[in-house]
């Protein structure tokens, strides 16, 4: 049986680290590698905005959606 080990989504590990375990900080750029190295193709992606929020950062929170790397949460449409 062969074992993958990805080197995406690991928060400053060099490749002679160990793995230890559950924390995987996936930037945008890691987690559509991630989809790519499987095989699939990534069709649409957006940030996730927050209801609750004062309305002065609503705005702001709208504007930074528009830009996935920058939020804290995305939602990617992917097809394989």
């Amino acid at each position: 049986m062969k074992v993958f080990v990805y080197n995406v989504g690991k928060f400053k590990r060099s490749l002679r680290q160990q793995l230890s375990g559950h924390l995987r900080l996936y930037t945008y750029r890691a987690l559509k590698q991630l989809l790519e190295l499987h095989g699939f193709k990534v069709i649409a992606s957006r940030g996730v905005t927050y209801d609750n929020l004062p309305s002065i950062f609503k705005h702001l929170d709208r504007l930074i959606s528009k830009i996935p790397s920058l939020v804290q949460i995305v939602m990617i449409l992917a097809q394989k």
